[in-house]
């Protein structure tokens, strides 16, 4: 399998067919002690919400990399008080969002954006948001924002910016619904994805060697052992 997401190309081999008949645990057995099987059900849900944050985190490096080459300006929004209220804190973005599209209409623009929420050390709430606004003034941004500190970062020299975004999103994935970890707006391109054999190994001779970012292997439950390959074009 491979995954194209802008000059970031991941190739998967699988050991084995990615076709299995899955195991089914039987919550009924006997030699499960009933004092233990709410542990073990507590352990399972929470490896379940750690793999679910580790997808998000694919999705998301994935979806910067495909979009980096329009989103090209890395702003931090922050808030002076401590607000740690998500609903509350998306509201605002919103608020700020719609007037951001205001001041881009005048430019001809559509807003495009990917938005990565983390908390600070204070508990406070506060959004790193990749867009395609172009150059706004400081003051200005500080104004259509409205509640705090706004920084822009600069991200020219970034070798792999999906990778540099990930790094922000909060690990509490406890806390976090899923559809708090990241925001993103609906007209952005998406990775592609090719599985058929043929195709894969013909766009992996176009690849060279210098090419290659990193490599390693991992043991699967169901597909055995896996080789991933991630190349920069």
């Amino acid at each position: 399998r491979q995954v194209i997401a802008g000059n970031v190309i991941e190739v998967y081999h699988y050991q084995e067919d990615i076709a299995h008949n899955f195991k089914k645990f039987d919550c009924t057995d006997k030699k499960i002690p009933p004092e233990n099987f709410q542990e073990e059900d507590e352990e399972s849900e929470e490896e379940i919400k750690k793999r679910s944050l580790q997808r998000s985190k694919i999705r998301l490096r994935r979806l910067v990399n495909a979009n980096n080459k329009e989103l090209n300006k890395f702003i931090t929004l922050t808030y002076r008080e401590n607000i740690t209220d998500i609903s509350k804190t998306n509201k605002d973005f919103e608020k700020f969002k719609k007037r951001l599209k205001y001041n881009l209409k005048k430019e001809n623009k559509t807003l495009k954006y990917i938005v990565v929420l983390q908390f600070q050390k204070r508990g406070a709430i506060h959004y790193h948001c990749l867009m395609n606004c172009g150059y706004i003034p400081n003051k200005k941004l500080n104004r259509i924002w409205r509640h705090g500190f706004v920084k822009i970062n600069n991200i020219d020299n970034i070798d792999n910016v999906g990778a540099y975004v990930v790094s922000y999103m909060s690990n509490d994935f406890k806390n976090i619904e899923h559809k708090n970890r990241y925001l993103h707006s609906h007209n952005l391109k998406k990775p592609v994805v090719i599985k058929n054999d043929s195709k894969v190994a013909e766009l992996l001779n176009d690849l060279k060697d210098e090419h290659l970012a990193y490599e390693t292997e991992y043991d699967t439950e169901y597909f055995g052992k896996v080789n991933y390959k991630q190349y920069k074009t």
